[in-house]
């Protein structure tokens, strides 16, 4: 097994559940912060000899719905590279899109952080209890045998700004002009 892979593992196990912390208040969603993410992340990542740095990206800024109040917003999508090293010298590029929708000059900031989170996130696969794929009653295998387990859900699980369907169109366009598959 190659040294990155053994971190990337040890890492895994180090940082296994970041809770959502921090609270849109304009939306009432919880969310993970990138603040979260990373002090999750980061001490294990350093002791287990990771970077990652940002090596690309490819912005379009387009116009977006108005405001409530009628305010002009524009859309900025992104496609993010970033390399992950190991002291080995091994490395990893990991590619994610990013969306952000602000009146002003923060949509490409908030595409940069969704971004770097997601990168994190799917990287070291880094639950945050925010599965919108939940259902009522999971199957689970357990050595051959299945058992039907409770799932407990939300009914009142807010969708996220980014989850929108014009986010989750943007979303999905970015994923096939990247290459990725957007589906689940």
């Amino acid at each position: 097994m190659s040294e990155l892979a053994k971190a990337l593992v040890a890492v895994m196990d180090k940082a296994r559940y970041v809770r959502e912390t921090a609270k849109n208040k304009h939306f009432g969603y919880n969310y993970a912060s990138d603040e979260d993410i990373l002090a999750a992340l980061r001490p294990a990542m350093i002791a287990n000899g990771l970077a990652m740095f940002p090596t690309d990206c490819e912005r379009q800024t387009v116009p977006h719905s108005p405001t409530a109040k009628g305010a002009a917003q524009w859309r900025t999508d992104i496609i993010m590279t970033y390399r992950l090293l190991h002291v080995s010298g091994e490395t990893m590029t990991v590619k994610v899109p990013g969306c952000g929708i602000d009146p002003e000059d923060k949509g490409a900031y908030k595409a940069l952080t969704g971004a770097m989170k997601y990168a994190l996130r799917n990287t070291f696969l880094i639950p945050t209890g925010n599965d919108r794929e939940r259902f009522e009653e999971a199957e689970v295998v357990v050595e051959d045998e299945v058992v039907e387990d409770e799932v407990e859900t939300d009914a009142d699980d807010e969708v996220e700004a980014d989850e929108t369907p014009a986010g989750a169109a943007a979303f999905e366009a970015l994923a096939r002009q990247s290459g990725l598959d957007p589906t689940p």
